[in-house]
């Protein structure tokens, strides 16, 4: 064990001094565009009558959005035209996560209960009925997203991450590593990739197809929030209880840029997502939705809300920003 610690003392010596600048300071004297976002709100989704805590996006109908919400109901929305195409009944009101098939047809659920839940759309936009229910969790369940229309990942209390083969309905890899609660996840599936934050607070980037941590990352001093991948998929941004926001390379095997709080008193981060560019991180602070210039480092502006964000996400087309509150709604600004 001890030969183990001894060894990765050394890889991180050693990548450290192979590290000669830092982001911030390669973009110095750089032509970088410092003129703030000039975004508004648009759109707002009402019909949640409690705290909306988490949503999705549908990868190939960028329109399409589901959220979760403590009055223990799925809505599925179209966020252009604000209307509900489905609402969902749930066993359970404490549902905490939710996510959306890339193929349109299909949400997922997980909460207290320990389990993942699955509803199929109909196309005549009947009300849908549970398609599956996924058991095997020994804690609450915090963070579903779908890898493909045929697996879901969840991430969960047991300090696991399993993948689920949908149309099995039974678990296809658990996968170990964290040693305390896994509270978030991100998936790459053309990479065979996904990333998963945790309470330790670490992140480990796994491998699907071996089921094994191909990387870990460490940094954060409190509770890992959320991770989510850079477009490229080449590097990823977290959020933290610490109250920073952080910017790491896979490639690099490395951080390369921490965001804070443009406030004496930082608050917990809830959620960070990048634009559809990778230029700006957005994030969920308290009644704010801060925004970070990726490169700089710097913030650039802010959204207030009226209560806390929760969630905060770029929809697939990258024409929208969302932010969900414990106002009981959705923001859409553009």
């Amino acid at each position: 064990m001890n030969d183990i610690k001894d060894i990765k003392i050394q890889i991180k010596k050693a990548s450290e001094e192979k590290s000669d600048t830092t982001i911030n300071k390669s973009s110095k004297g750089k032509n970088i565009n410092h003129v703030p976002l000039d975004i508004r709100v648009r759109r707002t989704l009402r019909g949640h009558i409690a705290k909306v805590l988490e949503f999705d996006f549908c990868e190939n109908q960028p329109d399409l959005i589901v959220s979760a919400s403590q009055d223990g109901k799925l809505i599925v929305w179209n966020g252009l035209t604000t209307n509900k195409l489905f609402v969902i009944p749930l066993k359970s009101q404490w549902v905490l996560t939710c996510g959306f098939a890339p193929g349109g047809r299909l949400v997922s659920c997980g909460g207290l209960d320990n389990t993942v839940y699955l509803f199929k759309l109909n196309e005549d936009e009947s009300i849908p009925t549970e398609s599956n229910d996924l058991k095997g969790h020994e804690g609450s369940i915090f963070r579903t997203r779908f890898y493909d229309d045929e697996h879901v990942i969840s991430c969960a209390g047991d300090k696991s991450a399993v993948l689920w083969n949908i149309n099995q309905g039974q678990v296809e890899t658990t996968f170990w590593g964290h040693t305390h609660d896994v509270l978030c996840v991100d998936v790459a599936p053309e990479k065979h990739m996904f990333i998963t934050g945790s309470i330790d607070p670490a992140v480990y980037l796994w491998d699907r197809r071996n089921g094994q941590t191909v990387l870990s990352f460490t940094g954060h001093e409190f509770d890992i929030n959320s991770v989510k991948f850079f477009p490229n998929k080449n590097a990823f941004v977290t959020s933290s209880d610490d109250g920073t926001v952080r910017l790491y390379d896979i490639r690099g095997d490395r951080e390369l840029m921490v965001y804070h709080q443009p406030t004496q008193d930082p608050s917990k981060v809830q959620c960070a997502s990048f634009s559809s560019s990778g230029k700006y991180i957005f994030a969920a602070c308290a009644n704010m939705t801060y925004i970070f210039n990726t490169i700089t480092g710097e913030s650039t502006g802010s959204l207030k809300d009226e209560d806390i964000v929760s969630w905060v996400g770029v929809n697939p087309s990258g024409k929208a920003l969302y932010t969900a509150s414990w106002k009981n709604v959705i923001k859409v600004y553009a």
